[in-house]
């Protein structure tokens, strides 16, 4: 593996563990609006504002994942077609080599 692909996968590691928070956080935030929707109602708009935001991170985040995942797949097509090639010019360079014999 080349550098970039190391750091690709690097950054999708990361982005999975951000992930991981924020499904931690978000259940959390369930729970907290669950106890909160009998007593307080002004407090369950605050618990609303935050789960928007973890929700928006949620988004991004998958998103990101998503780039990363498809950039690594078209470099590991491209890798395919690189050894697809390569091959064939072998091949072809071998039946040359076998006509000569």
């Amino acid at each position: 593996l080349n550098e970039s692909s190391l750091q690709a996968v690097s950054d999708l590691n990361l982005k999975l563990d951000e992930l991981e928070s924020f499904k931690q956080s978000l259940s959390v935030q369930m729970s907290d609006i669950r106890s909160i929707i009998p007593t307080d109602a002004t407090n369950l708009s605050h618990q609303l504002t935050v789960l928007q935001a973890t929700v928006a991170g949620i988004v991004a985040t998958t998103s990101t994942c998503i780039d990363l995942l498809q950039d690594r797949e078209t470099f590991w097509k491209d890798q395919l077609k690189v050894e697809k090639d390569k091959r064939t010019q072998m091949e072809i360079l071998y039946k040359a080599g076998e006509r000569e014999r």
